[in-house]
């Protein structure tokens, strides 16, 4: 059984990697790249192709991060009625945790509005006129959403770090 903890933790690590990774790779290359005058005319396009099939890699790994953040508590020995006792929230390794898992449900509520509804239409109108005031400001909100998801992620990454050290 331990050999199978460890390749859900190394699952688990993989996914996170893949999904921060492919979130920082958008925000820190392809769209700084798509801004420059000469990539203009394709980047909403671009961007569109991009998100869609990130989306489809992002959720996957969404998928894969739950299960396996499942799997590695229960091989800790944490089950659900831990979860609902209030026995795994105590001390500074519970606080850790407890921080770590709102992240997620945050990234999750943000990844949903940017996937699901700001991204699409942002793209959309930035396809159908590029100039307009209302293409340029769902541009920016959907950037804005996505840098914020990018910070959470890392917050996540760090309480992960402080979780399996102790806590804070």
């Amino acid at each position: 059984m331990h050999a199978l903890y460890i390749l859900s933790v190394w699952s688990h690590i993989v996914a996170v990697a893949v999904w921060l990774g492919g979130s920082l790779f958008l925000a820190l290359v392809i769209v700084p790249v798509l801004r420059r005058p000469e990539y203009r005319d394709g980047a909403a396009r671009l961007v569109r192709a991009a998100g869609i099939r990130f989306r489809t890699v992002g959720w996957a790994c969404f998928a894969a991060i739950v299960a396996t953040g499942i799997f590695n508590l229960n091989q800790r020995g944490v089950d659900w009625s831990h979860l609902w006792s209030g026995l795994i929230w105590q001390g500074p390794q519970g606080r850790a945790l407890a921080i770590k898992l709102g992240l997620v449900t945050a990234v999750l509520a943000v990844s949903l509005v940017h996937d699901w509804l700001i991204g699409p239409k942002a793209t959309e109108r930035l396809l159908s006129d590029p100039t307009s005031p209302e293409a340029q400001k769902l541009r920016k909100v959907a950037s804005w959403v996505g840098r914020a998801n990018v910070l959470l992620g890392l917050a996540i990454v760090a309480m992960a770090a402080l979780f399996v050290r102790g806590g804070i």
